[in-house]
């Protein structure tokens, strides 16, 4: 069945349509995020934050990987979990599983957080082992997952003995 000239006008104008109204909600989501983070960086409560898992996705486009990092943290006594990803490794290429790093999070609603990679508390990297002793332990699929990718503690060891005498 042939179309009509006017029903392929009527089909450009519902995928230009279709096409707005994506790029609009993406817009406007990239500035609630940014706006978010502004808002935690400004007037966000310092707290630790413990990694539990770190998974290298597929490929980027730009040939790069794509790095999910799960970190807990506990305000007022609550435990929340939240994720960072980003499609940079340099960026996240010093998250260890076990290890504690500085976070912010906003008092009002402390779901929304940001963890540092780049302020590990120092202090804690000879707990790694004990930390992953404990996520062990926690029949958490998620740790589990989470260990079954960490790196070895000896490599850990390797690139920072200065913090394991």
């Amino acid at each position: 069945m042939k179309q009509t000239k006017l029903q392929k006008i009527g089909g450009w104008i519902v995928f230009f349509s279709f096409f707005t109204i994506m790029f609009l909600i993406g817009y406007y989501c990239s500035i609630s995020i940014r706006e978010e983070d502004q808002a935690i960086e400004e007037n966000g409560i310092k707290g630790i934050g413990t990694i539990t898992s770190v998974i290298a996705s597929n490929r980027t486009s730009e040939g790069g990987k794509k790095l999910t990092v799960r970190y807990e943290y506990k305000v007022d006594d609550k435990i929340y979990s939240s994720v960072s990803i980003d499609y940079a490794w340099g960026n996240l290429q010093d998250a260890i599983v076990g290890m504690k790093y500085e976070i912010k999070y906003l008092k009002e609603d402390p779901q929304k957080s940001t963890i540092y990679f780049d302020l590990p508390i120092v202090s804690e990297y000879k707990n790694i082992e004990k930390v992953r002793d404990s996520l062990r332990t926690t029949g958490k699929k998620e740790y589990k997952k989470g260990l079954k990718y960490a790196e070895p503690i000896e490599s850990v060891k390797a690139r920072y003995p200065e913090y394991f005498h």
